[in-house]
């Protein structure tokens, strides 16, 4: 793996020995998987003056320097672009300036107090691997957006699968598309239904089938997704759209123009996953908090614990004292200092306090374990295929990850109908979950109500999500599914909703919305119970 070159601002030569030493040492109980290589700046001038012959994978700042202060140089580094992460050093007392420089852009910041050099390698490796994460972003999503113009073009050039059929369903004509995407010869193809040719894959066959009754019958349909694999034995993905053809008034079969949309996949699943990530990094302060209070109390418990242990061993070394008595008259004496030892400990309450020690120990430590097993469950790539599952599992799963959000300045109001499963990709509606809990919390600003309903409604299940929150204005609601638009400034990516209307549409599902300023927001999700 790359080293990690690390440039540490810092007027006091001493400070800087003791990160360097930190950061170059191999101790047993921290080892990062990455080592590192340290340059050491005096001032913030001499920062920009390594920056302009170097290039670093990160930055530690001191915030105290002379005439140029930690805070002027993060603010040049992001004026200026520099393409690595900002940790902002503070002494200690200084927590408050360091959640500061977070929010004028730095990644992280480091309190020298206490064992603080200890954890530092590890704190920079993760704050690069993030910081690399986020780039990898980047980058996904301009390729995305570079497929979707040259799916443009090839739309454009008809460079796509073209076929129709007669009434009856059968092949009357296919192109040369078709050919290289299926693998299979027109010859093979002419006169056979699609069924005969056992090429769509059967959890969307029906689909097809009932798209073609459909046009046949004059009525109209949206393009939709589905799965073949051709004669290679190789998983395509294609974007199917149908339409009548008509002569002379009449409808004499159909048309289907299918489109290649395997790579296009692939990437969205990649910015999915993005995406998710992205969700949890909004969540890790929230995360953090659920952690230590379990940490806080099962540290207290054992002060507690090793306190008992030492008044029981005390204890236990008067019994001995009595088993080993070979002088039967001092006898009494031993047993008497052996009931003042247990009045003074207090034996009893010991006893009882142990067992209940033990018992928040563990509730503490199974609270901790479920926090971690929620996200990572979350975080996991999608790739299963689509399975039967219960919409009120799944949205029971995301406030589970948003609760850390929420805490105890939001109500939840769960008003869950007896609705059937759906088939769908599980992880996938629950990422569309979370995105909406989490901007329902974001646009609570201080104590309010999220109520989460499902019913039944016709062929579909239906799923609302509301706040009270500060609500959007026509303008905004016009946008907020569009790619990279946000209203929370620097600290959005505007992809959570985009992804999520994608997720939806290739559920064959609808999402809606509904908003007043002052009032609050109701996102409204439809999806058909076969999916």
């Amino acid at each position: 793996m790359d080293q990690i070159k690390v440039l540490y601002v810092e007027d006091d030569p001493g400070d800087a020995k003791l990160v360097r030493r930190a950061l170059l040492s191999k101790t047993e109980d921290v080892r990062p998987q990455r080592t590192f290589s340290v340059d050491i700046a005096e001032s913030g001038e001499k920062c920009f003056e390594k920056l302009a012959k170097e290039k670093y994978d990160v930055l530690l700042v001191d915030y105290n320097l002379p005439k140029m202060s930690g805070m002027d140089v993060l603010a040049q580094i992001i004026e200026e672009g520099y393409d690595a992460p900002v940790i902002m050093v503070t002494g200690s007392g200084d927590e408050e300036t360091a959640v500061n420089a977070m929010k004028r852009g730095a990644k992280d910041y480091i309190v020298k107090a206490g064992d603080y050099l200890r954890p530092l390698p590890l704190t920079i490796q993760n704050v690069v691997a993030q910081y690399e994460v986020a780039k990898e972003k980047r980058r996904v999503e301009e390729a995305l957006r570079e497929s979707e113009e040259k799916n443009r073009n090839l739309i454009e050039y008809a460079n796509d699968a073209i076929f129709t059929l007669d009434l009856n369903g059968a092949f009357q004509l296919v192109n040369k598309k078709f050919e290289e995407i299926t693998g299979i010869k027109r010859e093979e193809v002419i006169g056979k239904k699609m069924v005969e040719i056992e090429l769509i894959e059967p959890e969307y066959s029906e689909l097809v089938d009932q798209d073609i009754k459909k046009k046949i019958r004059g009525e109209p349909g949206e393009p939709y997704e589905i799965e073949i694999i051709n004669r290679e034995g190789e998983r395509k993905y294609l974007e199917l759209s149908t339409t009548a053809v008509i002569e002379k008034g009449k409808i004499v079969g159909i048309q289907g123009i299918g489109r290649d949309i395997t790579e296009r996949k692939k990437l969205e699943q990649e910015l999915v996953q993005a995406d998710k990530l992205a969700s949890l990094g909004q969540l890790v302060a929230g995360v953090a908090h659920e952690i230590n209070n379990p940490i806080a109390y099962i540290k207290s418990n054992n002060h507690s614990l090793a306190s008992y242990l030492q008044d029981i061993t005390s204890l236990l070394t008067e019994y001995r004292r009595l088993k080993a008595l070979e002088d039967p008259s001092q006898f009494e004496s031993v047993i008497k200092r052996i009931g003042e030892k247990e009045a003074e400990i207090d034996l009893d309450f010991v006893l009882e306090d142990l067992n209940k020690l033990l018992e928040e120990n563990q509730e503490g430590i199974e609270r901790i374990a479920t926090i971690v097993k929620e996200l990572r469950f979350f975080a996991r790539p999608e790739e299963a295929p689509f399975e039967y599952a219960d919409l009120n599992e799944e949205l029971d799963k995301a406030l589970k990850i948003a609760q850390h959000e929420f805490r105890d300045r939001i109500k939840v109001n769960k008003e869950y109908g007896h609705i059937p499963q759906v088939l769908c990709h599980a992880s996938q509606l629950s990422q569309v979950f979370l995105n909406i809990l989490l901007n329902a919390g974001q646009a609570i600003a201080d104590e309010g109500t999220v109520t989460i309903k499902t019913f039944g409604k016709d062929d579909k299940i239906v799923v609302e999500i509301s706040d009270d929150g500060c609500g959007m204005d026509k303008e905004t609601m016009k946008h907020i599914f569009d790619p990279f638009f946000t209203t929370r400034g620097v600290s959005g990516t505007g992809l959570g909703l985009s992804v999520s209307y994608g997720i939806i549409k290739r559920h064959n599902g609808e999402i809606r919305v509904k908003s007043e300023v002052g009032k609050g927001t109701t996102f409204t999700i439809e999806l058909p119970q076969r999916t």
